[in-house]
Parts: C-alpha cells; structure tokens; sequence
C-alpha cells in the first residue's frame, strides 16, 4: 500500500528530533496502550501484520495529525470492533465509564496476574517467528532487484527501494509473509537482508561508501538481470 505511513527517504517532514529523556512514555496512557497492544495479540484477536495494516488504513490526514501512540490506540479500537470483540457502543460507554473512574484507579484484575507473568515473559524472551518453508533461491552477494510493487494492501517493502538493485547480506530463514498474514493467511517466505547503496537510492544526495540494509522477503525480490516489473 502506498500510504502517508511510508515516509522513507521523503522530505520536508522537518528535522529529527533527537532528544531522549530516558522516559519510554510522554505520558502514562501510552505505557497502558503500548500493555493492551502486546495483550490483544497473546490472546488471539489480531496478528502483528492485520495491526500494522489496520494503522495504514488510518486517513492521512488524521494519520498526521495523530501523535504515534494515538495512531496505535485508533487502530486497536478499530480492530477489537472489526473482530467482534466489542461493539463500538459498548467500547464508547467503556470509555466513559474509565473516565468516571479516574485515570489512575485501577480496574478488577481477575487473572491479570498470570497474565503479566506471560506478558513479561514475551517481552524478556520474545515469540519465536520463524517457519518451516522452501530453500532459499537467492543467496549472500546475488545481485537483485527489489520489484516495483504497488499492492493495494499491505506490504513490508519500503516505497524507497522498490526497482532499486542491491546485494543479498544474508538469508535468515522463513517467516510469514506479511501481505498475507495480514490478510489472515500463512505463507512463508524466505527472508533476506539486501544492502543498498546509498547513490543507487538518493543519487546525487547520497553518499558513496554509504549504504542501507532492508530485510525483504523471497516474492519483492527478482535477479537483476531480469526486467523491471
């Protein structure tokens, strides 16, 4: 999808802002929305890629307006509706009834114990992704070309890089696809980092020595002595 969420390698959006305070949070509703963004995947009612998808759906001009864990909290309302888990009703008077409450009372936990015990364990040790698929067909210094993609859904590949030839880094196994998991199917693919040059990318505006490394999966890639597509 080509969406206000794919700002590689664009301008204009002014400069980076590089300052860190040491607070993961500007405020606490993002630490609880980034707790309920890593608990409604564990307990079934989205993916990561339907997440990510759902977020580049968002319209762009209130993707822009939206501050980054805005973004997140619209997307999973969005989502637990969608799926059924609530109605946009019942989330609405949910809302309000929070409010009532106050920010900083706490709701009855139930198991919430056993639960943080295994959301910790996911942040601490991760969930393994990789899957079983078929052999790699490129492999460490091919030279390939990133395919000129325009799906109307979702993509991990970068606008940026799309037709841009580059060199295979490494291959690192299978792992779904995202275009269709986030379509709720599972397809793995071969996944690989590809380096680019930076002049390949930027042009006169990069510099050589330079480069960028992508992680692309097997179906964005072709050999380059292949024609453009």
């Amino acid at each position: 999808m080509n969406g206000i969420h794919d700002v590689g390698g664009m301008q204009t959006f002014g400069p980076v802002d590089p300052h860190d305070d040491g607070h993961p949070f500007h405020a606490d509703w993002e630490g609880r929305v980034f707790a309920i963004s890593l608990i409604l995947p564990a307990q079934g009612v989205y993916n990561l890629n339907e997440f990510r998808d759902r977020r580049e759906r968002i319209p762009p001009p209130e993707f822009l307006r939206r501050s980054y864990f805005d973004l997140w909290l619209t997307s999973m309302e969005a989502l637990v509706v969608e799926k059924g888990v609530v109605t946009r009703e019942e989330l609405e008077a949910r809302a309000r009834e929070a409010g009532a409450r106050g920010a900083g009372t706490p709701w009855a936990s139930g198991d919430g114990g056993c639960l943080a015990e295994r959301m910790l364990g996911i942040i601490r040790e991760g969930v393994p992704a990789g899957r079983e698929g078929p052999a790699p067909r490129f492999h460490p210094g091919d030279r390939v070309r990133a395919r000129n993609l325009h799906p109307p859904g979702h993509i991990r590949m970068p606008r940026y890089v799309r037709g841009k030839v580059g060199v295979v880094d490494r291959c690192h196994g299978c792992f779904d696809l995202p275009d269709a998991s986030a379509r709720g199917r599972d397809l793995p693919q071969p996944l690989y980092t590809v380096r680019f040059e930076a002049v390949d990318l930027w042009g006169d505006q990069g510099r050589a020595g330079d480069g960028v490394r992508v992680d692309l999966w097997e179906s964005y890639l072709e050999p380059e002595e292949e024609p453009r597509g």
